[in-house]
């Protein structure tokens, strides 16, 4: 097993170490000049022998669970039907294509694609005979002059009881 690295270096600073391995210059010293441990010098070099490149290799971290033909079929899913959740979509998953994912995996290939999920504003359920009542009530006093509107009240709906009994 090889040893962990924990350290990545810029590609300036590998070029230089490179560099000083072609002119002739030993491991050690190559340290001291560049000021980086020798073993991160030796790993820089055998790389390169390995390689001929100075650069990360392509392809570190963890590979995808899903394909671009699965991530497709999420945002299908979520475009056919907009209120299906991650759990009823992992489970549609699962069955169809027999892909076991997570389902902040789904979620995370939804906000990819621009898609988020929203919580509907609630709001009161204003019925005919309300709609028509407002409705008439904005008809009779359209033409009403804007002094008239400044001896109104308004309370913003709010409901106030006046019992009885509150005044013992």
């Amino acid at each position: 097993m090889a040893p962990r690295k924990y350290k990545e270096y810029s590609n300036d600073l590998r070029e230089l170490a490179i560099k000083h391995f072609q002119s002739g210059i030993s491991e050690r010293n190559i340290a001291q000049k560049v000021l980086i441990p020798c073993t991160s010098v030796h790993y820089i070099i055998s790389k390169y022998k390995s390689t001929k490149c100075i650069g990360n290799i392509i392809g570190r971290g963890r590979k995808r669970k899903t394909t671009v033909h699965v991530d497709r079929c999420i945002r299908r899913k979520i475009m056919a039907n907009r209120r299906i959740s991650s759990s009823a979509i992992k489970t549609e998953l699962l069955s169809e294509l027999g892909i076991a994912v997570f389902e902040s995996t789904i979620k995370r290939t939804s906000h990819e694609a621009g898609l988020f999920g929203r919580v509907a504003r609630k709001k009161p359920y204003v019925n005919k005979l309300n709609r028509t009542r407002r409705l008439e009530y904005a008809r009779t006093h359209q033409e009403k002059p804007l002094g008239f509107w400044n001896r109104i009240i308004w309370s913003d709906e709010s409901k106030f009881t006046y019992s009885a009994q509150m005044e013992r």
